[in-house]
């Protein structure tokens, strides 16, 4: 798996003479439409879907929250409809004027004759018709639950006279509904569409748009979390994050920095409960100040009826997680503002508090076996207030008797709530030792090495630290060896040996737990994953921290192994253990196994599934932080495998700026990556960089993330003394799929397409498809260096094929070869435009060119890709000569 590395994207710059206060006022005027403009292109999937039903003659029925974005879907059909050449009608329900019959009529532009109710209403059927012309016409009704009642019957009527497709948009069901469901219900042939919350890669690039420059994967996160995914609390959090500055640049990297509720989001938050009833809001209220609870508490909490009807409006989340249904309301945002206003307090009074008893029981859940992006949001605010409270309790204790004894669990509770550095230390250094309780002092000292190693970047001060408590604690001496082990791993370079010799017999029993989970992650690191496979059935550890480990090891050691499946199964059955315990650390680690193995598969529509919901699960643990740049560099690699370039940039920005190192596996890699479209990239220097990593990685003994780097170094910039000490690793590490991928590393560095062929068909049968694609691209390259032009279009249309059997959407595989064919910008413009279906003289007119010209650039085009026609042309520029989706 190659190591993916990203070069920033060119960006507008901002006039340098620029006061402060103009350059705010200069930003925000880029962000909002920064907003808008990429708000459009994350929407173009459901307005082609909607604009092709109605295009068809079928009405669409638009439903969603309020600051979902239907309105703005509602818009871009109009406007698409108008570019095909049909009449659309808008009409915009207005609750103010519901008892104005007829009054949105007239403002749409509906000619309403003056007179009797009964001429008005026929005069208004009339003029509709007129109008709406069958085949041609559009009437769109935004704000559908708001329009009054005649105008729902003029609208009614006229479509009964003369069926005409309609656009109608509405909140989820609400009080006073049920004109506008009569009259949806009666628009047929008709479908419902429901406006999902943006997926986490649309979040991703929204805020990336808005804030201009990479973004914290922390701030990322909590964003994701706050607005449920709904487009307009997006926008209002970030823009008020921006203004308060609660949301900023430090360093290049947007951050957010301490609360991001502002009373000002209570404009974005107020539309989403006006439909709410005052026993509505009251049910909400409580369930916003209990927090996210199961459903047997949310019982004690709300009436069964309350329940369903906040479902049903939308405002909640219930997740089925491993423990059972969580529930919790939605978006969070709603539950900030009604636990943060003096209304939610003034109203918990008047209740009695939140622990009113209600009868009753809910129906069957349906439950959901993955996590998903709702399921995320719950449990992300599930484990921030569990570590609240238990930090709390922690620190309580601690306070009331600074001993090691209340430190240790203190210090466990801060880690799992993702506390700064500086909280650690003040633990620390109020601690008091004590010599009776030497087990709690060591496992004290054992944090203190790991700030000193992992914070303070002192390793050999932190390993001395260790020795010298080995001496004053013989009994304890293998865990303290242990720890060596794991930091030097994080760190490196790769421990010394001598410290996993077997623990003596007057040891701490925990101390052989320690040194075996120790060595089975040494020997994934340096890819022996048969040792590593054969010890792990060998010992049973019982102390949570080696457990862990050891669950994490095992998938690990089966995924490097080349068993993939078997590694994606173990590890998402323990991922959703370590969710049942609340604890993102383990949840990390383990969708970190399982994203690697899904990445080796090159099944990428399960790998987004999988890292959209879990990239938004906020926190980075000191222990565990390899993990999570590890999986924001998957989420690189799969982008740029996607085609999607700047994300992989930001993502790769973000991992890089996620902890203070990288770790020893693949994937976890702190760098920058070359991406095609750049048109100021450095080849050689960019191939310099990346091989520089892999020496990097191979002396600190990091086998497999050495040989991970070396697939994207070969590829960019072929060094073969380099690539024959990565083969020779690779060769001795007992993995049959590193062997493998050590092969494909040779066979690029010789530019032999022989080899390279036999590359493609081991890998593809070894399951690692994505790879096998990777080494037909690569052959097609050689056989275009080497001037056999005809064997590398078939070679690369025979790649495109395979490509097929994949996951949908990897094109970004094909990149190298579309920028190595070398046709202009122009060229690509006519040959796509061609494929367009326009003509020769046609795109002349369009580019202001002679026909002539187009027929060089036609001609200049097919004699550059190596091919013979027109259609050629025009399949090969679609298709594994691209460059861009």
């Amino acid at each position: 798996m190659p190591e993916m590395t990203y070069s920033r994207p060119q960006s507008g710059l901002v006039p340098a003479a620029l006061t402060h206060e103009s350059l705010l006022i200069h930003l925000f005027r880029l962000l909002r439409g920064a907003y808008g403009s990429v708000m459009d292109e994350e929407m173009g999937g459901i307005v082609e879907e909607v604009t092709g039903y109605l295009g068809d003659s079928v009405s669409v029925h638009l439903v969603g929250l309020r600051q979902s974005g239907r309105s703005r879907v509602a818009r871009l059909v109009a406007d698409r409809l108008r570019e095909r050449g049909m009449a659309v009608v808008v009409v915009s329900g207005v609750a103010a004027l519901r008892d104005h019959p007829l009054a949105v009529l007239a403002l749409a532009g509906v000619n309403i004759p003056s007179g009797a109710a009964a001429s008005s209403i026929s005069g208004a059927v009339s003029a509709l018709s007129k109008l709406l012309t069958p085949n041609r016409s559009v009437l769109v009704i935004d704000d559908a639950d708001d329009l009054d009642s005649v105008s729902s019957g003029a609208v009614a009527a006229a479509h009964a006279r003369q069926p005409f497709p309609v656009l109608s948009v509405t909140r989820m069901a609400g009080r006073g509904q049920p004109t506008s469901r009569a009259l949806t219900a009666g628009f047929q042939p008709g479908v419902r569409v429901t406006l999902d919350p943006l997926t986490f890669d649309q979040l991703h690039r929204v805020v990336h748009r808005m804030l201009p420059g990479p973004v914290d994967s922390a701030t990322v996160a909590r964003i994701a979390t706050l607005s449920g995914g709904l487009p307009g609390l997006v926008r209002a959090i970030v823009d008020t994050g921006r203004r308060a500055e609660t949301i900023v640049e430090e360093h290049t990297v947007w951050r957010a920095r301490g609360d991001l509720w502002n009373g000002r989001l209570a404009q974005a938050v107020e539309p989403l409960l006006v439909d709410l009833t005052d026993d509505e809001l009251d049910a909400l209220t409580r369930l916003a100040l209990t927090g996210t609870v199961t459903a047997p508490e949310a019982q004690h909490v709300v009436a069964d009826q309350l329940f369903a009807r906040l479902d049903q409006l939308g405002l909640l989340q219930v997740a089925q997680t491993p423990t059972g249904p969580l529930v919790g309301v939605f978006p969070p945002l709603v539950a900030e503002y009604l636990r943060r206003t003096g209304a939610a307090m003034s109203r918990l009074d008047a209740m009695g508090g939140v622990a009113a008893e209600a009868s009753g029981s809910w129906g069957a859940l349906t439950p959901r076996l993955t996590l998903t992006s709702s399921r995320a949001a719950i449990l992300n605010m599930r484990i921030v207030e569990h570590w609240r409270v238990e930090v709390a309790n922690a620190r309580a204790s601690w306070r009331a008797a600074p001993s090691a004894a209340t430190a240790v669990p203190l210090l466990s509770a801060l880690n799992a709530a993702s506390a700064e550095a500086s909280e650690f230390a003040a633990v620390l250094d109020g601690t008091v030792l004590d010599d009776n309780d030497p087990r709690a002092s060591v496992r004290l000292v054992i944090w203190r090495a790991a700030l000193q190693a992992l914070v303070a970047d002192d390793i050999d001060g932190a390993c001395e630290l260790l020795a010298k408590q080995q001496v004053r604690s013989p009994a304890f001496a293998s865990q303290l060896r242990a720890t060596q082990v794991g930091l030097r791993l994080l760190v490196g370079p790769m421990p010394d040996l001598e410290l996993l010799a077997p623990a003596g017999p007057e040891e701490d029993p925990l101390g052989a737990e320690a040194l075996a989970t120790m060595r089975v992650a040494v020997l994934n690191a340096q890819g022996r994953t048969i040792d590593a496979l054969a010890a792990l059935p060998s010992y049973a550890p019982t102390y949570p921290y080696y457990v862990e480990n050891n669950r994490i090891s095992v998938g690990l050691a089966r995924v490097l192994h080349g068993d993939f499946d078997d590694g994606v199964e173990w590890a998402l059955r323990a991922m959703a253990d370590a969710e049942a315990k609340l604890s993102l650390g383990e949840i990390h680690a383990h969708a970190y196994v399982a994203a690697l193995g899904l990445t080796f598969a090159g099944r990428l529509d399960d790998l987004d599934a999988l890292l959209g919901p879990v990239l938004t699960l906020r926190g980075t643990r000191l222990l565990s932080e390899h993990y999570q740049i590890g999986l924001l560099g998957l989420a690189a690699l799969a982008a740029s495998w996607r085609g999607r370039l700047d994300q992989g940039w930001s993502l790769s920005v973000q991992a890089e700026t996620t902890g203070r190192r990288a770790g020893p596996f693949p994937g976890m890699l702190h760098g920058v990556t070359p991406t095609v479209s750049d048109p100021d990239r450095d080849w050689e220097q960019i191939g310099a960089r990346l091989w520089r990593a892999v020496d990097e990685r191979l002396a600190k003994g990091y086998v497999t993330a050495g040989v991970a780097v070396a697939l994207t170094a070969v590829e960019i910039a072929p060094d073969s003394e380099r690539a024959a000490a990565v083969v020779e690793c690779a060769r001795r590490a007992q993995s049959p799929f590193l062997a493998a991928l050590g092969e494909y590393i040779a066979a690029t560095a010789a530019g032999d397409p022989d080899a390279l062929k036999e590359c493609f068909a081991d890998l593809w049968s070894r399951g690692a498809r994505l790879h096998a694609i990777k080494a037909a691209v690569t052959c097609a390259l050689v056989l275009r260096a080497s001037g056999d032009i005809p064997a590398s279009v078939r070679q690369a249309e025979q790649a495109w094929g395979r490509l097929a059997e994949l996951d949908h959407g990897c094109h970004g595989l094909f990149f190298r070869l579309g920028d190595a064919v070398g046709l202009s910008t122009r060229e690509r413009e006519i040959a796509v435009m061609l494929g367009d279906g326009m003509t020769v003289p046609a795109i002349a007119s369009v580019l202001s060119l002679s026909a002539r010209t187009v027929e060089n650039y036609l001609f200049s085009g097919c004699r550059k890709l190596g091919v013979e026609g027109r259609d050629d042309l025009v399949r090969a520029v679609a298709t594994w000569a691209a460059l861009g989706a």
